[in-house]
């Protein structure tokens, strides 16, 4: 998929001469000669890295103006990869900078091969970074924990191996019963005795989800799609793929494949 790289530079020519570089590489260029219209951009368009000039018409050294627009990105909580840029050879703007949540620093004029390869290395880091919050989104929504029950009574062990026994199939399971009757141990019983177990098990308490953001729950949204969304949310169907959904209302269950996912109603 082409990534889109947001060029804040207040010269016509250098901006031009990185747009050619980019284009030329597959990327598609979004031009602002200002951080002020980059702020009207970036809720335009979906920018996967911003390639930031530090200096514009207060002075052409202090890197005050990129500066600003990099604490506005973090008091605004735009979570775009970016890379600082100046022509002035500065170590103190290129601290302040990555302190100010700056990726990495590229001086002007650049070789091609170096900026190319910077703006790669952001893209690699942020998708690192993504994968990394929907692992701990899973590790803190599955349940994937050992049965505490010891199953004693002879009806319990009966149905204790019959579950055993649809586990390994590519089926809807549906549990009922009232509640504290065991359905939540059992659909993890299912998940960890299934083909799937490796993978996560993603329980859902259906109850406990308002109908308008019944969508952002089940399928998730990106980052702005609505007036809270400050942050991109996996959806609960995507944490589960490969494995088991578990979907709980009150006092019944079921769960059904995600190839499995368990329901609970």
């Amino acid at each position: 998929m082409q990534k889109t790289v947001l060029i804040i530079e207040d010269r016509p020519d250098v901006r031009i001469g990185a747009t050619y570089l980019l284009e030329d590489n597959n990327y598609s260029v979004v031009e602002a000669e200002s951080p002020e219209l980059a702020k009207v951009l970036l809720k335009k368009h979906n920018i996967d890295v911003i390639l930031l000039d530090m200096n514009y018409s207060l002075d052409t050294t202090s890197g005050e103006e990129g500066l600003a627009f990099l604490r506005w990105l973090s008091d605004n909580d735009i979570d775009i990869p970016i890379i600082a840029m100046t022509a002035w050879a500065n170590v103190d703007i290129a601290v302040k900078a990555m302190q100010l949540g700056a990726g990495d620093f590229i001086e002007k004029p650049w070789k091609n091969q170096r900026l190319l390869q910077v703006i790669s290395q952001q893209l690699t880091l942020t998708g690192l970074k993504k994968q990394n919050r929907n692992l701990k989104q899973q590790l803190d929504t599955s349940k994937n924990t050992q049965s505490l029950y010891q199953w004693r009574s002879k009806c319990m062990l009966t149905l204790f191996e019959q579950v055993r026994s649809v586990a390994p199939t590519d089926v809807a399971i549906l549990l009922t019963g009232d509640n504290g009757t065991g359905k939540s141990e059992f659909a993890n019983i299912i998940h960890q005795q299934g083909s799937n177990a490796e993978a996560p098990l993603i329980s859902v308490n259906m109850g406990a989800i308002s109908e308008n953001l019944f969508e952002s729950e089940m399928f998730g949204h990106t980052k702005g799609a609505f007036t809270d969304a400050k942050k991109s949310r996996v959806g609960r169907f995507e944490m589960a793929r490969g494995g088991t959904r578990f979907f709980r209302r009150n006092s019944q269950c079921s769960p059904f494949p995600a190839s499995k996912a368990a329901s609970c109603s």
